[in-house]
């Protein structure tokens, strides 16, 4: 039934349950509403229904929205007009299906919303402001947006917001806006408009934001942020409990305590009828004029903002600021006329006083000023706060406050002066030299002393015919001194024959206090010659021979390269090696002098003969400028050291800290000593002397002797000639000298002691090692009237090959009753 005022209309009435049709859908007709959501009975529990246009309507209005929102397990619907407040004149037609019709990409859905800009309404007594947003909801909602709902947040434009909701529910469509409040004065806030549709768990959301800036307030719209205490015009903070009119002598109350935070409209009405009072409410300033209102003709201009205050030396401030306009850019109206900069010095619990700072006034508003202010008390704590001065002494704005105290710098120490050098000292064991450095101490400032420090630096050293370049060195410590009487102390590890910088400054407990350092000094470090060498070694040095071939051997302690057919061997001893042939890898054992492969090949290790390596690590060259290293060798035990060039060695370069020393000798020992020889020879290191070091010594191997002669004959050619013959063995490592051929007789216990010395043929003495190239027979013929020999005796023969060195000689080849001498020989 439909009447006149349409909240007078009954609830749409169906039949009893029906049948369904074959299309599986049914129709409800809604009545005209003025309201923009109706409640219906849809008779029976749909899946889906949706807005199917108005019923009977001669004009359908274009562009109609709505969204349905089905109750849960009811056959109640709520429908409500999304496109228009006010409802709806002609009757609504729902369809209403029994299987859901839509595409399942429907909770895609996202229309599109409007949001206007929020407007501030009101601003509080607290200084807070209340703002209001409005908005569309736009078009395409209602199709396929079931349970359609708005809400609303904001939060102040920062890098983290904390959003707020504020409105949701039916209500955001019908009043189609919302207010904020407690918003705060001169803020940038944020608002965001959601649209959800679906159930409990939105299918679809769709949000605008849109961004907005709050009016100023006054100073008196915010209270002092303190219970007990007012705020005064001066900026000074007074206690209200003790003394309600304690801002009287202070040019007024500013703001109100936070227990009593409204400031009442009469100017008159407390503190002697010469302030303005605060109470807890608007309502109980009723009788006093109510809230007194800010007004915009009574804005102040905004605080200034401290940039930095950092101490300037000692006894003074840096103080750095700049100008603010309110961030919806609304002019007061003020006309700036100077800076209220002013400082107070933290005085125990005692209240602090603020001095106004006249250097700061009239510096421009136009760039961030900055200000030094000198001539305050030394390590003391200062408040610091500013406001911009207005010719309208009532639109002064009110401080602004750095976060806490600022200490001052102390009064500094003054630099120690007269540097200088004395008495230098060269160290022990060739550690450079010691030298005592001295200075005055200047005046102590407020300086708690605690040690004179002393710095030295190396430095440079230009290029030169005797000399290498060097660059500076850095700045290090050399020496302290914790008594402030004491004006000297040693420094030490300083080089020979270089130029150093000295510099001073005393330390104080406050590192504000330390004086400059003092001006620099200068030490000339005296020459001096080289330090010896160290860490003479003398190692074990062979050769591996092999076929030819290029290998890589590793073989644990060894160290070994490979250059050619020839193998360098660092240490001997016995160790299982492996090497990667092309063929693969195979592997040896090393015992003594004697390598044996797995294949059954056997290498031969020998020692270098008659020569060893010998090596060293450089000392510090001080004023040294290189010449040379000079290596000598003696016998040991024996007494002289042998000059170049036998038993020694010498190197040119000073990065090459070994060489070889040819004795010519087999199997000796040898003291070694080891020197740096310098241009300026005063300055040439002492020898590094291991003669009396136990097992500092080298040794010469014996050479491997010839295998000598074999086969060794005795033939008479002629009744005058006696011709020995032999074959020529392999020479080992003999240097030959000459045959030696020997005869004895072999007469026995009737021999007299000269015939049991062998005779040396010295006629033979003179024949070449072999014959002629490649004949390795041999033989000397002896005329026998050279031979003094004894009838009827039976004579032995021995033949030895004798070598430069005694030790290569080879072992006599014995040929017993070569020949026997006749009587008719006699």
């Amino acid at each position: 039934e439909v009447c006149a005022d349409h909240r007078a209309d009954n609830m749409t009435t169906a039949t009893l349950r029906f049948s369904w049709t074959s299309s599986g859908h049914w129709d409800v007709v809604v009545a005209p509403s003025a309201s923009t959501s109706v409640e219906v009975d849809l008779v029976s529990l749909p899946h889906y229904c949706r807005f199917a246009g108005f019923f009977n309507a001669t004009t359908p209005p274009a562009g109609a929205e709505f969204s349905l929102s089905a109750h849960a397990s009811s056959t109640l619907l709520t429908l409500l007009r999304t496109d228009l407040l006010g409802g709806w004149r002609d009757a609504v037609l729902l369809r209403c299906f029994a299987a859901d019709p839509r595409p399942g990409d429907a909770a895609a859905f996202r229309p599109v919303l409007a949001v206007r800009e929020p407007v501030e309404v009101a601003r509080g007594i607290d200084g807070r402001s209340t703002a209001m947003v409005q908005y569309d909801a736009g078009i395409g909602l209602g199709a396929v947006c079931d349970y359609a709902r708005l809400q609303i947040w904001f939060a102040e434009f920062v890098p983290s917001p904390a959003w707020i909701k504020v409105c949701s529910g039916p209500e955001t469509w019908t009043t189609r806006q919302c207010p904020m409040r407690h918003l705060r004065t001169d803020a940038e806030y944020q608002v965001k408009v959601e649209l959800l549709c679906g159930g409990a768990t939105p299918k679809a959301a769709d949000s605008k934001i849109t961004r907005f800036f709050t009016r100023p307030g006054c100073a008196w719209s915010s209270s002092s942020g303190d219970k007990e205490q007012f705020l005064c015009k001066d900026g000074f903070l007074c206690n209200a409990t003790n003394d309600t009119t304690c801002c009287s002598t202070r040019g007024g109350r500013e703001q109100c305590t936070d227990s009593a935070p409204v400031m009442c409209a009469n100017a008159t009405a407390c503190s002697n009828r010469r302030d303005f009072c605060c109470a807890a409410s608007t309502e109980a300033c009723a009788p006093l004029g109510g809230a007194r209102p800010c007004l915009d003709r009574e804005l102040p201009a905004k605080p200034p903002r401290i940039l930095a205050v950092v101490p300037k030396g000692p006894a003074g401030l840096s103080i750095a600021w700049v100008a603010q306009e309110y961030l919806s850019g609304q002019d007061t109206k003020s006309v700036f006329t100077k800076w209220g900069v002013e400082l107070a010095r933290v005085n125990g619990t005692k209240p602090l006083v603020y001095n106004f700072r006249r250097e700061c006034q009239f510096l421009p508003r136009d760039s961030p000023p900055a200000c030094d202010i000198v001539g305050l008390d030394e390590m003391q704590e200062y408040h610091v706060r500013i406001d911009e001065r207005c010719t309208d002494e009532t639109r002064t704005s009110l401080y602004a406050h750095w976060g806490s105290a600022v200490r001052t710098l102390p009064y500094p120490a003054t630099a120690p002066t007269n540097v200088f050098c004395q008495n230098f000292t060269q160290l022990a064991d060739y550690a450079g030299f010691k030298v005592n450095t001295s200075w005055l101490k200047g005046l102590p400032g407020n300086c708690s002393f605690a040690a004179f420090e002393v710095e030295v630096q190396l430095a440079p050293q230009s290029a030169s015919l005797t000399q290498y370049a060097s660059e500076a060195g850095s700045w290090t410590l050399g020496c302290r001194s914790t008594n402030r009487s004491i004006l000297v102390c040693p420094i030490s590890g300083l080089m020979a024959n270089r130029l150093y910088s000295i510099r001073v400054k005393e330390k104080c407990g406050d590192p504000n206090a330390d004086s400059p350092y003092s001006q620099l000094g200068s030490c000339r470090v005296p020459v001096a010659p080289a330090a010896p060498p160290k860490s003479l070694r003398v190692p074990a040095d062979g050769t591996w021979t092999f076929a030819s071939g290029s290998y890589t051997i590793s073989a644990g302690a060894l160290s070994i390269s490979s250059t050619g057919q020839v193998l360098r061997v660092n240490t001997t001893g016995t160790d299982r090696i492996s090497v990667a042939f092309d063929s693969g890898v195979r592997f040896a054992q090393i015992v003594g002098d004697k390598m044996t492969w797995s294949d059954g090949a056997v290498w031969s290790y020998s020692k270098q003969l008659y020569q060893f390596q010998v090596q060293w690590d450089a000392g510090d060259p001080w004023g040294c400028i290189f010449s040379s290293w000079a290596v000598q060798a003696k016998e040991e035990g024996s007494g002289a050291w042998a000059s170049f060039p036998r038993f020694s060695c010498t190197t040119a370069q000073r990065s090459s800290t070994s060489c070889s020393i040819y004795v010519g000798q087999s199997g000796r020992k040898y003291d070694i000593r080891v020197r740096e020889t310098c241009t300026n020879s005063s300055l040439t290191s002492p020898w590094a002397d291991w003669s009396n070091v136990a097992g500092a010594f080298s040794n010469t191997r014996l050479p491997t002797p010839a295998a000598g002669a074999s086969g060794v004959g005795v033939t008479f050619p002629s009744p005058f000639t006696m011709s020995v013959s032999w074959q020529v063995g392999v020479p080992g490592e003999c240097a030959f000298s000459s045959w030696s051929v020997e005869l004895r007789p072999e007469c026995g216990a009737s021999c007299t002691p000269s015939q049991l010395q062998w005779y040396n043929v010295s006629l033979c003495a003179s024949l070449a090692r072999v014959a002629r190239p490649f004949v390795t027979a041999q033989q000397c013929d002896i005329p026998m009237q050279s031979l003094s020999v004894t009838s009827s005796l039976n004579y032995s023969v021995r033949v030895t090959e004798t070598c430069l060195d005694p030790n290569a000689w080879s072992t006599p080849a014995l040929k017993a009753s070569a020949f026997l001498i006749k009587p008719s020989f006699g």
